[in-house]
Parts: structure tokens; C-alpha cells; sequence
């Protein structure tokens, strides 16, 4: 038997009742090149797709002669080089033209039948079974076998090495649809440039899918950087707090938080989260109660839960609104406005004491300048300033964004003389009551008295009385303080 070969790589089977040369060729548009990198040349929109078909050719002898006339030509695919038990695809050709023994037919293989994996086809002429043979790609059609590559430069500058157009309008669809048990679905590695990139005019660049159902496991997306940035968003629409899709970077989460940011370094700088901009965190709480409703949470498990500090000379923080600052035993008091001041007296101070302006000082290893205030006596009772709220201790620490940090810490003993304290200037404070001849009732004007205490307005002689506020609640005696409203006078 001679062999009559279309292309030279393709095999040929070999009848065992009949002679056969059969020829095989995959379809010729699989060995094509690329019509276009972004859109096919000569516009008009797509071309039409390549039909899933494939050709075969061959000879057909009949006891040594050419056959010629109609024949049924039945072809089986199997995965098995045995071609046997159960076909995945089958198709009967029915009155096939046979001229001097040449026949070529087209098989309408569907894509889901051969995705890149091996496969084996039997002929059947009539009653007669032709033996199995392989199923050979071609040269161009190889390289798209699982585990191959492709490997070459894009048509242009911005082109692409692969490119897959879908035309149609498929708001599900995917151009390139890839599933992985277990590894990467997609994988980009690129050691200059970009790993993965989307575009899109309206919709989404790049969208990740978690759709696992146990809690708190899985990511829609997770970006590393080994010595740069993990994600980085910008938005150039217009902004708005309220517009989501404006911002460089969103969150949302149904039960947790909507961005979260952590760092595990151990020295300083190591910042959860860094924010710069015309305002540089904006915070707002659309909840009505608890913690739900505020506009920001700040939380120090081993130091302070807010720092703040301005470089321009305004203030370190601004509270514009109508509820003021409340501080559970901090500096602060809810109702009550206060300032640090240093002790620039001989006297120790403790909270409730009555103190008088002494002059200025200034904050250690800072141009800042700090109220200096001394117990209240009868030559300065004309300059009291209120009452000692808390008793601080103060220390020099490292050094913050460029400037120096001097921390305040609250403590239980007495301020010496250049020790720390917050003076309440108005409002709420508790405040020492001295030898009284009777107990100040609510409503009562209190007023200086010796040693830094205070006594009913009426009760006290000897110096002109400088009021300091109103009693607002009954005295402890145990600690000789009662609740005073601070009303300077």
C-alpha cells in the first residue's frame, strides 16, 4: 500500500477489510496567525468566528481499486488509544462523495469535546471498522495543549501577545474564563510592570469573588507588596463623602469593618492606617447610639487613643460642635472647659484646690508656652483662675513627626512646685470647702478663702471675696469636696 499524504506531519489508518489511506488535517484557521491585536484590520466591526469543524481527508481502494460513488462514514472520538467502551463524541457523515477514492469531509467537533486533551478516532465505513488513530494538531494549534506557551512580542507598542475579543453584548460572559481546584484561577507575573490589569469604561477594572460560606474566611482580593504599596486607589471623580464611587479606595462589609488596616512592625513609624489630604480623615456615623453612632473610634492598648498636632500654629484639635468634649476622669470634664497649667508656687496642689494666676512658663524642650498658676492666698485672690480638676505627671518623649512630644499622663499625687495640673476654668468641678460655719447649700455663692479652699460668699471676711461658682451638691466628708459650678466672678 502506497500512503497519499495531504501534509506531511499528518498520519494515515489502514483499513483491515477495506484499503484505506485516510488523511488528517486539522481545520487551516487554527494554524493562522492573529487577525489583529485590538481590532481586526479593515473595520466593519468582527469577523465572522471560525466554525468548530475540522477536516478529513483520504482514499478509498476497494479490493485494490479506487472506489468511486456515495459511502456512510460513521467517526467515534474516544480519550483511550484503544478506542474503546464509550465514545465522548459521535457523527454519522451519510452519503459521503467518494471520486477515484478521494473523500474530504468536514466533523462538526464541538469545543467541548476537545479542550486540549488527548483524543483517538475510529472510522466506520458501512459495516466495516476502520482501526483507531491518533488525533495530531498541528504545528500552531500545539501551543494551545494544556501546560504550553505562548512565547513572542505583541503587534505594538500597547498590544498584547494573546487576545480575546467577545463582540457581543454578554453582561455574564467572560472573555477569558479560567478554573483552578486549587492555585491560581489567573496568575499575572511581571517583574517591571503591571501583573494583572483591567479597564473598563463604566464598570469594574478588576473584581475579586469570595463565595465561600464559612464566616470570616476568604478574600474577594488580596494584594502583597514585598518593599512598596499593597493597593493603591485614586479616583479623579468629584468628590463627596457620601458618593462611593469617588472615592481613590472603598470598603463595605455587611458585619465587619469596610477597611481595615494593620501593621505588624514593631518600631515606630508602624501606622494601621496613614491618611493625607485637604482634610486627612473624614469620619462619619450614621448609627443613633452607642458605638454605632460615633464618628470615629480610637483605641491605645498600651498608650494614648489620640494624638493630635498642628504645624501651622492653629489648634492640635478643633470641636466645632455643640455637645463639647466629655473625658470619662480625663482632663476634661463633660460640662466644664479646662487648660494645663504648671505649678509655679511653693505649695504642692491637689484636686479641688483654688489656684491664682502666677505668671507663664514654658513646655521642656518646646517654644510652647503653658499657663503657671500657685495656691490662692489673700494677696492673689484678684487673680484666680479656677480650680485644679487633675494632678499630671509630664515627661519629655521621642521625638513625633519632626517635632518633640512632651506626655501628660494623670496621677494620684500631689503637683510640687513645677509639676502639672488641669485647671478647670468653667463649668463642673469638685472643689475644697473650708471652716465653714455651716454647709453651703445648692444654689450658694462660693468665694475664696484662706488656703486655697472656698466658702459661702457671705462667710468670708478679711480679704474682698472673688466668687468662684455656685454649690451644686452636698459636701463628702470624707474628702471635704463638693460639687461646684464654676462661674468666675
Amino acid at each position: 500500500m502506497t500512503k497519499h499524504g495531504i501534509r506531511s506531519s499528518l498520519p494515515s489508518i489502514v483499513a483491515t477489510a477495506l484499503l484505506l489511506v485516510l488523511v488528517w488535517a486539522v481545520n487551516t484557521a487554527l494554524a493562522q496567525g492573529p487577525v489583529g491585536d485590538k481590532q481586526p484590520a479593515g473595520g466593519g466591526g468582527p469577523p465572522t468566528p471560525v466554525p468548530g469543524r475540522i477536516n478529513y481527508q483520504g482514499v478509498l481502494k476497494e479490493n485494490g481499486a479506487p472506489v468511486t460513488g456515495n459511502r456512510n462514514l460513521t467517526f467515534d472520538f474516544f480519550t483511550n488509544n484503544t478506542c474503546s467502551g464509550v465514545s465522548i463524541y459521535n457523527q454519522v457523515i451519510s452519503s459521503v462523495s467518494v471520486n477515484n477514492g478521494l473523500f474530504s469531509v468536514a466533523i462538526d467537533l464541538p469545543s467541548t469535546s476537545a479542550y486540549g486533551q488527548a483524543l483517538y478516532v475510529r472510522l466506520t465505513v458501512g459495516a466495516f471498522v476502520i482501526n483507531c488513530d491518533e488525533v495530531r494538531p498541528v504545528p500552531y494549534a500545539y501551543s494551545l495543549k494544556p501546560g504550553a506557551q505562548i512565547y513572542g512580542d505583541p503587534l505594538s507598542f500597547d498590544g498584547s501577545a494573546l487576545s480575546v475579543i467577545v463582540a457581543g453584548y454578554y453582561p455574564s460572559g467572560s472573555a477569558i474564563y479560567a478554573v483552578a481546584s486549587t492555585g491560581s484561577g489567573v496568575m499575572g507575573n511581571v517583574p517591571d510592570g503591571t501583573g494583572v490589569y483591567g479597564t473598563t469604561a463604566y464598570g469594574m477594572g478588576v473584581y475579586g469573588s469570595s463565595t465561600g460560606i464559612t464566616n470570616a474566611r476568604g478574600y474577594g482580593g488580596y494584594f502583597y507588596s514585598a518593599s512598596g504599596v499593597g493597593v493603591f486607589g485614586q479616583s479623579n471623580a468629584g468628590s463627596y463623602y457620601t458618593n462611593m464611587y469617588a472615592p481613590g479606595v472603598y470598603g463595605k462589609s455587611a458585619n465587619g469593618a469596610g477597611v481595615y488596616g494593620k501593621s505588624t512592625g514593631a518600631t515606630w513609624p508602624a501606622y494601621g492606617g496613614v491618611f493625607e489630604g485637604r482634610a486627612g480623615v473624614t469620619g462619619r456615623g450614621s448609627g443613633s447610639s452607642s458605638y454605632d453612632g460615633y464618628g470615629g473610634i480610637f483605641v491605645g492598648e498600651n498608650y494614648r487613643g489620640l494624638y493630635a498636632q498642628s504645624f501651622a500654629g492653629y489648634y492640635d484639635a478643633y470641636f466645632p460642635g455643640t455637645g463639647g468634649i466629655y473625658s470619662a476622669g480625663g482632663i476634661f470634664s463633660m460640662a466644664g472647659a479646662s487648660t494645663i497649667a504648671v505649678n509655679g508656687g511653693a505649695e504642692s496642689l491637689a484636686p479641688g484646690d483654688v489656684v491664682a494666676i502666677a505668671g507663664v512658663s514654658t513646655v521642656p524642650g518646646t517654644n510652647q508656652m503653658v499657663l503657671s498658676v500657685r495656691k490662692v492666698d489673700t494677696t492673689t485672690a484678684s487673680a484666680v483662675v479656677g480650680v485644679v480638676g487633675q494632678t499630671l505627671r509630664g515627661e519629655q518623649k521621642e521625638v513625633v513627626a519632626g517635632a518633640p512630644s512632651f506626655d501628660l499622663q494623670l496621677t494620684n499625687s500631689p503637683a510640687a512646685n513645677g509639676g502639672y495640673v488641669s485647671v478647670v476654668t468653667s463649668g463642673l468641678a469638685m472643689v475644697n470647702v473650708g471652716a465653714a460655719t455651716s454647709a453651703p447649700a445648692i444654689g450658694d455663692w462660693l468665694a475664696v478663702s484662706s488656703g486655697g479652699t472656698v466658702a459661702r460668699a457671705a462667710e468670708v471676711s478679711g480679704m474682698t471675696p472673688a466668687l468662684i461658682g455656685k454649690a451644686a451638691g452636698p459636701v463628702d466628708p470624707k474628702t471635704g469636696l463638693m460639687p461646684v459650678f464654676v462661674i468666675l466672678h
